[in-house]
């Protein structure tokens, strides 16, 4: 009931943000002589849910096409960029002089981590905070479709053949569980402790990331590695501020 209270226009403005974004990357990664991977794997990243969105579509290029130094710079490089948006989008709202409702649409439909996002809603007031978590979870659940696009369009591997396209089993899980969650209601303790079981795993895959990557490979990558990435965090700069102003 969250996703459906946002309107179908707010609904649409956020999918093509999602596809826009996520194209923004991808060209300047071509722009800057990159892979469409590395591209695709950045302009996902900003315009789903930073680090997680990451690690998932990492899965599903798999590692020739994204390999570990491509991640970790990606992971290096969304983390950064989301707590400095999570610091200085909520004065930008302020100083355009948006609406509590107008600030928490900005913040959720373009602060790349869920939990920066959450925060910097939060931090202007609790109505921010409210429309801030509705958009930033629309943006979450979009990226099961999101996953199921991209591997229709990225090419496989010479010599190999994809018997059949479909969703990774943890997006299914999430499908499940909204759906569980919609119709019966949770233990609070449940939920408590699902969220900070997740914060944890999460953190676990980072950091195995990181271990796995040679430093040299990340320093072999250079600065052009985070064009697309700041690129495609302008990108969902711009269209959150005209959707804060539409919806």
């Amino acid at each position: 009931w969250q996703i459906v209270d946002l309107g179908w226009g707010s609904f649409i403005w956020v999918a093509a943000m999602i596809a826009l974004v996520i194209a923004v990357g991808a060209l300047t990664a071509r722009w800057m002589k990159l892979s469409l991977p590395f591209g695709i794997l950045s302009g996902g990243a900003v315009a789903i849910c930073g680090a997680s969105a990451a690690l998932a579509l990492a899965s599903l290029l798999g590692e020739k096409k994204a390999h570990q130094a491509q991640l970790t710079v990606v992971l290096v490089t969304v983390s950064a960029a989301s707590a400095l948006a999570m610091s200085l989008y909520p004065a930008l709202t302020h100083l355009i002089g948006l609406s509590d409702r107008q600030a928490g649409w900005l913040v959720g439909s373009s602060i790349h981590d869920v939990a920066q996002a959450l925060g910097a809603g939060y931090s202007i007031s609790d109505e921010a905070g409210q429309t801030a978590t509705i958009v930033k979870l629309t943006r979450v659940a979009m990226l099961a479709p999101a996953l199921a696009i991209i591997a229709l369009i990225v090419p496989i591997e010479p010599g190999q053949s994809r018997e059949k396209i479909g969703l990774p089993w943890f997006v299914a899980g999430f499908l499940v569980l909204g759906a569980a969650n919609s119709l019966v209601t949770i233990p609070l303790i449940v939920t408590a402790w699902s969220a900070e079981t997740t914060s944890w795993l999460l953190l676990l895959a980072v950091t195995a990331t990181g271990i796995r990557s040679p430093m040299h490979l990340l320093i072999y990558m250079g600065w052009r590695s985070a064009a697309s990435l700041a690129a495609a965090t302008l990108a969902a700069l711009a269209l959150a501020l005209a959707g804060a102003i539409l919806f």
